[in-house]
């Protein structure tokens, strides 16, 4: 199955249109759909940014999802058109989508999912540390803050582990609050031993670790 990922607030009416070409032989014109709109096969035409889209760009795609035609361009049976796009309350500059158009979707709200992530970033070679820290705090792998520039999100935490494996601050993407949370699991995290020690019975709890609230053992 295949999947095309089309970023409608890049791309003008015209370009989902495409081109008229003349028809010499039968004196009329013809549009040529751009080469990015399926043609055969199966799969999902996904239209991102939707409502990012200005209302111009929203219109010809309203064509495109509910006749699922464009001008003389057809989409195949066996594709599937979904679309996405921010919320008002998440401080994303949308504009407001169509009532004829928002009525013909199922309108899903994603939230992040630690889990999911974590397979994720498991197959992307992020650092023990950041994984660790968000096994321990969950809530810490989205928490908007529309105030600030920088704040935790999936994105955002992927972009840290970049950062953080080149040793530099990552609270210019994350934000303050999380960052120093990290810091801190991390100072944490480097004084305990090794648990195959402890099991044998072969360390010695140093005061410290004895008497910290965050540690039982």
């Amino acid at each position: 199955m295949q999947m095309i990922d089309l970023r409608l607030s890049q791309l003008a009416p015209t370009d989902l249109r495409g081109l008229p070409v003349a028809d010499t032989e039968h004196g009329l014109s013809r549009w040529y759909p751009p080469e990015f709109l399926p043609r055969e096969g199966q799969g999902i035409l996904f239209l991102d940014e939707l409502n990012l889209a200005p209302p111009a760009m929203q219109g010809m795609a309203q064509q495109l999802i509910l006749d699922r035609r464009v001008g003389s361009y057809t989409v195949p049976d066996d594709w599937f058109v979904g679309a996405a796009g921010n919320r008002k309350e998440d401080r994303a500059s949308v504009f407001d989508m169509p009532a004829p158009l928002a009525n013909r979707f199922i309108h899903l709200n994603v939230e992040p999912h630690f889990e999911s992530f974590k397979i994720y970033a498991l197959q992307n070679t992020i650092h023990e540390h950041i994984l660790g820290f968000l096994s321990f705090r969950p809530a810490l792998l989205h928490k908007l803050d529309p105030q600030q520039p920088a704040w935790p999100s999936p994105r955002s935490w992927m972009i840290a582990n970049k950062l953080y494996a080149l040793n530099m601050d990552i609270s210019y993407v994350v934000g303050m609050g999380a960052a120093s949370e990290l810091a801190s699991f991390v100072k944490l995290y480097n004084q305990l031993p090794d648990v195959e020690v402890v099991l044998q019975g072969m360390v010695r709890i140093s005061y410290f670790l004895r008497s910290h609230p965050s540690i039982m053992l």
